[in-house]
């Protein structure tokens, strides 16, 4: 299953990918980072391309730089990602492949090596999703709601709280502003009475 948290490097940047797939969809978001506070985090999309059992993605917009002046993932090198999903043991997952600059989609610019985790650095609003996503989380309408809700979050000087300064990721915590705009168009009414 692809739908999940991917850590390792993308062009020798360390890199955490939340990954949520809905049908051939993906969707999540990715941290670029030197550490828990130095970070950018991008809004990701792609698929997956059964045909040959790969992932593509890209960096679909910067919503959040804590990179305080270090060399992070330049918006520059933004690109698209392809790794082969590969299962070689029990337990084990990995993407492994290229990444691809957006103006040269033949020439690879750097490499992919990813392994899926059970363990984030970042909490953010896909943490529910992805813990709950074989026990009903998998709803493309709560998958489309919690995208709305990170696509209103914007670049920000507050850093995320960290995995390491919390216990509790049993749900996403949202702003009440957010939550009372979702509670009147009723998209959150299935995950409001969890």
């Amino acid at each position: 299953m692809v739908t999940g948290i991917w850590h390792g490097k993308i062009d020798n940047q360390k890199v955490e990918v939340k990954m949520i797939q809905t049908g051939d969809s993906i969707t999540g978001t990715s941290y670029y980072y030197e550490s828990a506070s130095n970070y950018r985090r991008y809004i990701i999309k792609g698929y997956f391309d059964e045909t040959d059992n790969s992932v593509v993605w890209w960096d679909e917009e910067l919503i959040e730089d804590r990179s305080k002046g270090i060399n992070l993932f330049s918006r520059k090198k933004r690109g698209a990602s392809k790794a082969d999903f590969n299962c070689p043991g029990p337990g084990v997952m990995m993407l492994d492949g290229k990444m691809y600059a957006e103006e040269n989609q033949k020439k690879p610019r750097g490499d992919v090596h990813l392994d899926k985790t059970g363990i984030t650095l970042f909490k953010d609003e896909w943490d529910y999703v992805i813990k709950n996503y074989t026990e009903g989380a998998n709803d493309p309408e709560l998958i489309d709601s919690v995208s709305s809700i990170v696509k209103q979050t914007s670049i920000s000087e507050k850093p995320l709280e960290t995995f390491e300064e919390t216990k509790d990721i049993s749900a996403p915590r949202f702003s009440a502003t957010i939550m009372s705009s979702l509670v009147a168009t009723n998209s959150l009414a299935g995950i409001l009475t969890m």
